[in-house]
């Protein structure tokens, strides 16, 4: 009843956010979550309409029609089947590992928050406490603050369906060939399966895309569930309810609005942001560069988190075309410790630093790569070994390796000779 309670003037305010009719953000309230909840494996996760994934279908979708159109409408129950057929696939062939792609850095600037999260989102805004004044039992604050000032947004029963919910087949046939912003929305993870139901089934029923909301998890949660179930009781509250939808009529687009923030200023937490630039100046540039461009690019979402994902690919490729070679004279030995990764894109630096040693040390009879400070070798990097070693011989040095990474040995192996070689 708690997380209903959250879930019914957010699905509203959340359905507003993306242009859709009100009773949209009801419908995908209410048949969604139970759906999702027979192929779940978070006890917490509370599946329905959320304000990230609003953003995006009114990014995607302003382009096309006029928010609130029966085109429009018809192109969000289109982009919902999208969502929920693509997260279902991804789901069905276990590509949750796309989920990595998206470095903690990067979520950290998507989603500025702590590793409290949840209890202090829920605390600042959804539960009775510290977001508005105490009242009895796990009635959630923010229903405290219903003061009508204006103009409400429609909110039909369940009985007198909004007809804007009809799909116009002129258009509805080449909805799906123009929806780049459904590739963004597949937000791969072990949920991937009950997401693409959810939302195939919020397209059924005439509701809008939904996700996972962070905010309704942590209600979920703070109200001690314990199993996966728990969504789908919550769905089945809010489908109770809507018979009930008129009562909220009068509630104000302020309102609303006021609910969206209450929901998740207390998510927004800068202190890791701040504390990532001590540890990790590259790491913090992904951070920050994200957040900046969820703030300036929105609601064009989809950008930033491409962006955030480009920055943490470049920066791993810049630090993997990092290769130190440590080089140590001891008497007549020559001792080589690269540290890094030894690949086709770092290996030459090998090359260089063994003449640059021998200019150095003219006097120099033995040579010792030692490898233990490396990460992976790959083919390429094996091949420069043994072309150093090889080099190493004809200027007159006895050379060997040692401290093979294992997961780099048989190759190793293979290209350099058994261990009974210059191998160690």
């Amino acid at each position: 009843m708690s997380v209903a309670m959250v879930g019914v003037p957010q699905s509203l305010a959340y359905a507003e956010l993306a242009g859709m009719p009100p009773i949209a953000g009801l419908y995908a309230g209410a048949l969604p979550p139970m759906v999702a909840a027979i192929f779940a494996s978070s006890p917490y996760l509370q599946t329905g309409p959320v304000a990230i994934t609003a953003l995006l279908t009114y990014a995607t979708l302003s382009t096309m029609a006029t928010p609130g159109s029966r085109d429009y409408v018809g192109l969000g129950l289109a982009l919902a089947l999208v969502i929920g057929a693509v997260r279902l696939l991804l789901g069905v062939l276990r590509a949750g590992w796309l989920a990595y792609l998206m470095s903690e850095p990067m979520l950290l600037g998507f989603v500025p928050a702590g590793r409290d999260t949840q209890h202090r989102g829920l605390r600042a805004g959804v539960l009775p406490g510290s977001g508005g004044r105490r009242h009895p039992g796990r009635l959630p604050a923010v229903h405290a603050r219903r003061t009508t000032v204006g103009p409400a947004p429609r909110a039909a029963t369940a009985g007198r369906r909004d007809r804007a919910h009809r799909v116009h087949r002129g258009r509805i046939h080449r909805a799906p060939l123009r929806l780049p912003g459904a590739a963004t929305l597949e937000r791969a993870d072990r949920e991937l399966v009950s997401q693409g139901v959810a939302n195939l089934a919020a397209a059924a029923v005439g509701g809008m895309p939904c996700g996972g909301s962070f905010s309704r998890s942590s209600v979920n949660r703070m109200s001690g569930t314990r199993t996966r179930w728990s969504g789908a009781f919550a769905g089945l509250a809010v489908l109770a309810f809507l018979p009930f939808a008129a009562v909220l009529r009068p509630l104000p687009l302020a309102v609303l609005g006021t609910i969206v923030i209450i929901a998740v200023v207390g998510l927004l937490r800068f202190h890791p942001l701040f504390r990532l630039g001590r540890r990790s100046l590259p790491q913090a540039v992904i951070a920050w560069s994200t957040f900046f461009a969820t703030v300036l690019l929105a609601p064009r979402l989809d950008v930033a988190v491409l962006t955030g994902i480009g920055l943490s690919v470049a920066v791993f490729l810049w630090r993997s075309l990092q290769l130190d070679v440590d080089v140590d004279a001891e008497d007549d030995l020559l001792t080589f410790t690269p540290r890094g990764v030894l690949w086709f894109g770092t290996a030459q630096r090998l090359d260089r630093a063994l003449l640059d040693a021998l200019d150095a040390h003219p006097a120099a009879r033995r040579l010792v790569i030692d490898l233990t400070r490396l990460g992976r070798i790959d083919t390429t990097g094996a091949l420069v070994l043994r072309s150093v070693l090889d080099q190493a011989r004809d200027a007159g040095l006895a050379a060997r390796i040692r401290g093979v990474p294992p997961q780099s040995r048989r190759l190793t192996e293979r290209i350099l000779g058994p261990p009974t070689s210059p191998l160690e």
